[in-house]
């Protein structure tokens, strides 16, 4: 298909001048001069994207299959490409499913993959690539697709691929020493990660990784070093002055580390790792009053340190440097996915029994489930419960689990066992209002976010979450109105509160309002799925259907998986064909 001959040049102005009306018309006389003009389609199928009509576009590149099928395919790729460009994945999806119909082209299989990444959707993603024939193969793709999913073997197999047939490639490199990073070979990984650096491509990530590799071979002298060049080209790199923090924490050289660890906490004050890590080195120095500052910062990974105190039997300050040090080293590799040494480090035996530290034995766990080790994480998690009755986490990482499995009972004896313990938390009222949600449990989720509001008034996120369930699953949207102004007025602006109010007053059946309500968030976008969802539903109730396409189609292009995304596809399709 050629537009830059004479014939097409009027209708290629018209095109940039939106003149779409007229480029119809000039597609269309085209065609009556020369029917299997498959050119004249792609002007027309082009002017109706501009009209934002796709189902027409799609059907006016059909149309070329009758003269050829490879026209109508590659004009179908062409508006794939067209859309992907403004984020309209949904849509350039839709293009290429009709194409792959039309005929099953490695190109447009490949073109497929690349939009399901580019969602983030990588499961969908990877049989494409897997099915692509040899010459038309990408290892290299199909290897960072295989790390997003956790499979490091195949990752691992995709990188080595690549490798074969250019054994320069750096990307394919840097793919295989991630593979065998997260896969334990830490040895490995770092003479991968020096390739890549011969290669000429030494960057923060490649330095970050070789320091993170040194790190859990426990070679700490070549993880400062490491570090320390990190930190000349990006001094505030908070990953760097963790690993820094850790290394000189094992070696039990605390002062030193407590200035590496201040360092990431100057610029991230709330940092869970930085914090915990801060309190380790100062237990290292017997200043448990030093320790109580920063141990609440460790309450996302422990809801035991929410309330700490100086006592010996205080969870908390009741731990030796070496294991909190330990505990934290295991939480950050977590993070960095590395489980395998996580689950060394938790493990690790010392002398007087020190691994025998109920954290430590929850960290353990925790690894043990990133690894799919789950009879061995529930053993652990059970017995704790038993031997540590006062402990918290351990009741709610079991939660977590029969949430996840959606046994909502099991998941209701869990909180309400967690939720009897002595801990005044915040955080975990809101997290056990949100696992009793998940696992539909609406009545224990309204108490615990209610609960909530008791322990801090001002909080938002608290006041947003009950008005939500109420609203949304307890059928009592009269009752959560004035609970949902309260969250918008404690935080203004927010997406999260605005799309509550807004969908409370939907259900109200006050549409015009919601869509008031509505309008800051069409100014920016919220880049969720399910209150873009309710923007759309909205806006089509309140009879503003391009609106509501627009939205709608922006949801489906984040994800296609989200509770309402069926509807959302049903209702959009039914937009498209009125339009």
């Amino acid at each position: 298909m050629e537009l830059k001959a004479p014939q097409y040049e009027p209708a290629v102005r018209m095109l940039r001048e939106s003149k779409f009306q007229e480029v119809i018309q000039l597609g269309a006389k085209l065609l009556q001069e020369k029917p299997d003009d498959a050119s004249a389609h792609l002007l027309i199928a082009l002017a109706y994207v501009g009209l934002e009509k796709p189902l027409q576009a799609m059907d006016q590149a059909s149309l070329a299959s009758g003269h050829g099928r490879n026209d109508a395919v590659g004009i179908l790729q062409i508006l794939a490409t067209t859309y992907s460009r403004s984020g309209k994945y949904y849509t350039a999806l839709a293009c290429l499913t009709r194409a792959e119909k039309i005929v099953s082209a490695p190109e447009v299989i490949h073109d497929m993959a690349k939009i399901y990444l580019s969602q983030g959707r990588a499961a969908k993603a990877r049989p494409l690539l897997a099915s692509l024939p040899a010459d038309k193969a990408d290892p290299e793709t199909l290897s960072r697709t295989c790390l997003m999913l956790g499979d490091l073997p195949a990752a691992e197999v995709a990188a080595r691929r690549a490798l074969d047939i250019n054994p320069e490639n750096a990307g394919a490199l840097l793919l295989l020493g991630t593979a065998q990073l997260l896969s334990g070979e830490s040895k490995l990984a770092e003479t991968s990660f020096r390739h890549v650096k011969k290669a000429g491509k030494d960057n923060i990530m490649v330095g970050h990784f070789l320091a993170l590799a040194a790190f859990a071979q426990r070679d700490y002298t070549t993880s400062l070093a490491e570090t320390e060049a990190l930190l000349k080209s990006s001094p505030r790199l908070r990953e760097a002055h963790l690993i820094d923090g850790l290394a000189w924490h094992m070696q039990a050289k605390y002062a030193l580390a407590r200035k590496s660890t201040a360092l990431a906490l100057a610029d991230s004050p709330g940092d869970a790792i930085a914090s915990l890590l801060m309190a380790a080195h100062w237990l290292g120095e017997g200043r448990k009053d030093e320790a109580l500052r920063f141990l609440p910062g460790g309450e996302p990974f422990l809801y035991e340190l929410a309330n700490p105190t100086a006592s010996d039997s205080s969870f908390g300050t009741d731990w030796s440097a070496d294991q909190a040090g330990r505990f934290v080293a295991a939480v950050y590799l977590m993070t960095e996915g590395l489980a395998r040494d996580a689950l060394d480090l938790a493990s690790e035996e010392k002398e007087g029994g020190l691994a025998t530290h109920p954290f430590l034995t929850i960290a353990k766990a925790r690894a043990e489930l990133a690894l799919g080790r789950r009879a061995s994480a529930l053993a652990s998690l059970t017995a704790l419960t038993q031997t540590h009755p006062s402990l918290v986490t351990p009741w709610m990482e079991l939660a977590q689990l029969a949430a996840t499995d959606g046994q909502a009972e099991s998941t209701r004896g869990y909180l309400q066992q967690a939720l009897a313990r002595p801990v005044k938390s915040l955080r975990l009222q809101l997290v056990a209002g949100e696992l009793a949600y998940r696992a539909q449990l609406y009545d224990l989720a309204e108490s615990c976010f209610r609960r909530a509001t008791i322990i801090d008034p001002k909080s938002a996120i608290s006041k947003n979450q009950l008005a939500w369930t109420l609203a949304a699953k307890l059928h009592r949207p009269d009752e959560a109105l004035p609970v949902a102004l309260e969250a918008c007025q404690l935080a203004p602006g927010n997406s999260n509160a605005i799309d509550t109010l807004a969908w409370v007053h939907h259900l109200l059946g006050q549409h015009q309002e919601a869509v008031k309500i509505y309008q800051p968030l069409l100014k920016s976008l919220p880049h969720n799925a399910s209150t873009l969802y309710h923007m759309g539903k909205v806006f089509e109730k309140a009879g503003q259907p391009a609106i509501a396409a627009e939205l709608l189609e922006k949801a489906l292009s984040l994800s296609d998986e989200f509770p309402d995304a069926v509807d959302a596809s049903l209702t959009l399709n039914s937009l498209w064909a009125s339009s």
